[in-house]
C-alpha cells in the first residue's frame, strides 16, 4: 500500500517550462529509465548485452528493477544511483519524466 504523499523517491526533478507551452505542470520528476547493460570489462570474451528498466512505483513507494522476466524492489533513488555508478553498471539510455503532483 502506498503511503500518502509518496513522491518519486528522491529522483531528480527538472523544470520544462521553457520547452512546454502549456499552462499545466512545469516541474517533472524522473519516473523510469531504460539502461543498457553491456559487456563487462572483466569478461572480454562475452558478447552483447541487454536492457534493464528502473521504474518508480507509487503503489510500492519504491523504485523497481525490471530485468528480463524478473522484477525486484530496489528501494530509494540513492539505491538506484549506486547500482548504475561505475564502468560496470548499466548505462541510462532513455529517461521518462512525469509531472510532479502537488
Amino acid at each position: 500500500m502506498a503511503e500518502q504523499g509518496c513522491t518519486s523517491g528522491g529522483a531528480p526533478e527538472v523544470d520544462l517550462g521553457d520547452l512546454c507551452q502549456d499552462a499545466g505542470a512545469r516541474a517533472y520528476a524522473l519516473r523510469s529509465m531504460v539502461c543498457f547493460h553491456g559487456v563487462q570489462q572483466r569478461h572480454p570474451a562475452s558478447l552483447g548485452g541487454h536492457y534493464v528498466a528502473y521504474v518508480w512505483s507509487s503503489a510500492d513507494c519504491a523504485w523497481l528493477l525490471f530485468d528480463d522476466a524478473m522484477v525486484s524492489r530496489v528501494g530509494t533513488w540513492a539505491a538506484v544511483r549506486n547500482r548504475i555508478k561505475g564502468e560496470d553498471g548499466p548505462q541510462p539510455s532513455m529517461l521518462f519524466f512525469g509531472p510532479v503532483l502537488q
